[in-house]
C-alpha cells in the first residue's frame, strides 16, 4: 500500500471512528464534540485562532532565541571561568533530576501566569 493512500485512509477513518465513538459511548457534546461541530466552530473563529496562533508562534520564538542567548553565555563563560562551571554544576544536576511539571509550577508561581 503506497503512502498516499495509507493517508487517505487515515483521514477518512479517523473521523468515521469519532463518530462511532460518540454515538456508542453516548457522550455529550460538550464533552466528546462530533467533528461537523468542532470544523464548525474552527471555520467560524478562524480570525480569533489565527491571531492565537501568530502570538504563540513569536512567543515561542521569543523564548527559544533567549534559551539560546543564555546558554551560549553560559557556555563561554564555563570555557573561560572554570570556577563557574564548577559553581554551576550541582544546580545542573538538581534541574535535570526534577520533574519538569514541578519547576514549571515554581516558575509559574514566581513569575505568575499572566
Amino acid at each position: 500500500m503506497n503512502d498516499r493512500l495509507a493517508y487517505l485512509i487515515m483521514f477518512v477513518s479517523v473521523p468515521v471512528l469519532w463518530v462511532l465513538a460518540i454515538q456508542v459511548t453516548g457522550f455529550p457534546s460538550f464533552l466528546l464534540p462530533p467533528p461537523d461541530m468542532v470544523g464548525g466552530v474552527l471555520w467560524t473563529e478562524r480570525e480569533l485562532l489565527a491571531s492565537h496562533t501568530w502570538i504563540t508562534i513569536v512567543e515561542a520564538l521569543t523564548g527559544y532565541a533567549v534559551a539560546n542567548a543564555i546558554a551560549i553565555a553560559l557556555s563561554i563563560s564555563f570555557l573561560y571561568l572554570p570556577w563557574m562551571e564548577s559553581l554551576a554544576l550541582p544546580w545542573t544536576v538538581i534541574i535535570k533530576n526534577v520533574p519538569f511539571v514541578t519547576i514549571a509550577s515554581i516558575l509559574i508561581i514566581i513569575l505568575g501566569d499572566t
